[in-house]
């Protein structure tokens, strides 16, 4: 067992800790695996260690303390790692853990979107310091363990990023008093420095904070998500509190509390939900029948292999059924990759789907790059609007169905594939192949289970379910305080055929809450196309059936279902709960004598 691993608990504290400090995922990893994390990189599912990437780079060079990468897509210490293509680290700043003057591991910190990418590279001097400081904490702890000495000398070194984390964040002793606030929560709850030496339970006033520390200690709980309200003068809000608890030889060394006003999280984890629940079939809106019936055909064939075509007029969401299909399929661990084939000009579609090898073409990138149908492997690739995929890409397409193989641009081998397809079109494919602008042959390919997504015209039922689920979305999303819409106004709504669908209608609540300056959507606010809109005709109220049309059917019914024989009119009469002879005199009244022909 390797010196990192025997801390290993101690270790996870200690990323906890500062990770919630710096608002970057960090990371440690020995020479061989990797060990704690936070974020996408917890409890070692995804480690930098290993031949070929950040980690060995740095640990087989004893000239270098650490490492700064920029960008990981060019950079040259992830040239030959084998997870290059599937990495979902931007950049990353790794420093190495010293133990008795022998380099043991190193600890990451990660940068795993665009904004955090920026931000790392430009405060990279600080947060090099920060992290080395940390590595050297990490090493003195492996040879001494006195982390609380430890702590306080970091405290003063990384004072500077805590300073610059846009959470409010208070840091308090063993005994519940305060002993740093950095800027952001000085700013959000107005109060100054003076509060540091005091106790927590003054600042959160009835919130017994040393008790929820206490009670986290002694539950073995390192982290504790709260809500707190907090009034000072004439400030009252609501914050949403995360508790990290530091620990050490079972002793309760201290806390760090981070925090942002409820509303504000609430609006992010809005935008956070509606890209995230997008993938999931509990999320896909809707209580009519024919949403019901799809969900439960596509729920069966799910889990299948078969290629699926998803049909239906734009805006219908065939999109978001196509991932809640991947997340549904025991493919859910493989990448779901979407392409528009409309959307990419002619030229780029083929190095886009099949890739393209080193030196195919001018300006082509060092190593290749891999296409969609290669980063879908092991996943599901969807290949919407595929009725505006070229004729003569389209044999190219069927080719790759039929082998499971691609080839990039400018290479010569084979790449085998194992992926799921699904393709979308809002178009008449079989009027496209009569017309010989769409093969013939892909079509029977794709069209193995056809699902059609019928207009949202088709499914009155869910109007006024998604108009209620956008309208609280963009209520949330925009802070505005609107929670019903007008009788007129839902008139207009439900009245309206909606030609785009659910993507019109959505767009149709957000322009309404923008334009809305009351407490309820009203005609005034809604988009210009609806208000002019003619209501739909109503429905011609059906005639109400006679007692002897309804006594005609059920004979005519009965006779079908026993026949027309003399002792299956017996039967029937029987059924019918009459007597033979009324069922004769019936028959000649009704003048239904002719069925005795045509069964």
């Amino acid at each position: 067992m390797s010196k990192l691993k025997d801390i290993e608990d101690f270790l996870q504290q200690v990323v906890n800790a500062f990770a919630a400090i710096v608002d970057y995922d960090i990371n440690i990893d020995d020479k061989n695996d990797a060990l704690v994390g936070t974020g996408k990189y917890k409890a070692g599912k995804y480690n930098l260690s290993g031949k070929g990437n950040i980690t060995a780079c740095l640990l087989s060079d004893d000239s270098k303390k650490d490492i700064l990468v920029e960008d990981t897509v060019s950079s040259i210490f992830c040239e030959e790692c084998p997870k290059k293509k599937f990495c979902f680290t931007k950049a990353a700043i790794v420093c190495s853990i010293m133990s008795s003057g022998e380099k043991v591991g190193a600890i990451g910190l990660l940068a795993s979107n665009e904004e955090q990418r920026k931000r790392l590279v430009n405060n990279s001097s600080k947060l090099r310091l920060f992290l080395q400081n940390v590595a050297n904490f990490i090493s003195l702890a492996l040879d001494e363990r006195l982390m609380k000495q430890q702590m306080k000398f970091l405290a003063g070194k990384f004072e500077a990023v805590i300073n610059s984390v846009h959470e409010g964040i208070i840091a308090v002793d063993e005994g519940g008093e305060i002993t740093h606030i950095n800027h952001s929560a000085k700013e959000l709850l107005n109060i100054d420095s003076d509060w540091e030496g005091k106790h927590i339970n003054t600042l959160f006033l009835d919130q017994k904070l040393d008790q929820v520390f206490k009670n986290m200690f002694e539950d073995n709980s390192n982290y504790f998500e709260k809500k707190i309200e907090y009034e000072m003068e004439d400030k009252r809000f609501t914050l949403l509190c995360n508790i990290t608890l530091i620990s050490d030889d079972d002793q309760n060394r201290g806390a760090t509390i981070s925090f942002r006003k409820l509303d504000e999280m609430k609006k992010l984890a809005n935008k956070l939900v509606s890209a995230e629940e997008s993938s999931t079939f509990n999320s896909i809106k809707g209580t009519s029948k024919e949403i019901v019936d799809i969900k439960r055909q596509i729920k069966k064939v799910a889990a299948t292999e078969s290629t699926i075509l998803l049909r239906g007029e734009s805006g219908t969401g065939k999109s978001m059924f196509a991932r809640a299909i991947h997340e549904e399929s025991d493919r859910s661990d493989g990448d779901f990759i979407e392409i528009n084939c409309a959307a990419i000009p002619e030229s780029l579609l083929e190095t886009e789907l099949f890739g393209y090898e080193e030196g195919a073409f001018t300006g082509a990138k060092k190593g290749g790059k891999p296409g969609k149908f290669e980063l879908a492997d092991k996943g599901t690739i969807f290949l919407d609007e595929i009725g505006d995929m070229p004729l003569h890409f389209q044999i190219k397409l069927l080719k790759i169905i039929e082998s499971n193989k691609v080839q990039r641009v400018g290479g010569v081998e084979s790449i085998d594939i194992d992926t799921r397809i699904i393709a979308a079109t809002h178009q008449d494919l079989e009027e496209m192949v009569q017309k010989n602008s769409f093969r013939k042959d892909l079509f029977y390919r794709l069209n193995v289970i056809p699902i059609y997504i019928p207009p949202l015209r088709e499914r009155e039922a869910d109007i006024l379910l998604l108009l209620k689920f956008f309208l609280k979305k963009y209520t949330t999303e925009l802070d505005k305080r609107i929670d019903r819409f007008t009788a007129r106004a839902k008139e207009k709504l439900l009245n309206y055929s909606w030609p785009g669908n659910i993507r019109e209608l959505e767009n149709a609540i957000e322009f309404a809450v923008n334009m809305e300056a009351f407490n309820q959507i009203t005609v005034d606010s809604l988009p210009k196309q609806i208000v002019d809109s003619k209501s739909q005709p109503e429905e011609e109220v059906d005639t109400i059936p006679t007692i002897s049309e309804l006594e005609k059917e059920a004979i005519i019914k009965a006779l079908k279902k026993y026949g027309t024989s003399s002792k299956d009119k017996e039967k029937a009469a029987q059924a019918l709960g009459i007597s033979k002879s009324t069922l004769y005199r019936r028959i000649n009244e009704y003048d239904i004598s002719f069925l005795t022909k045509i069964i």
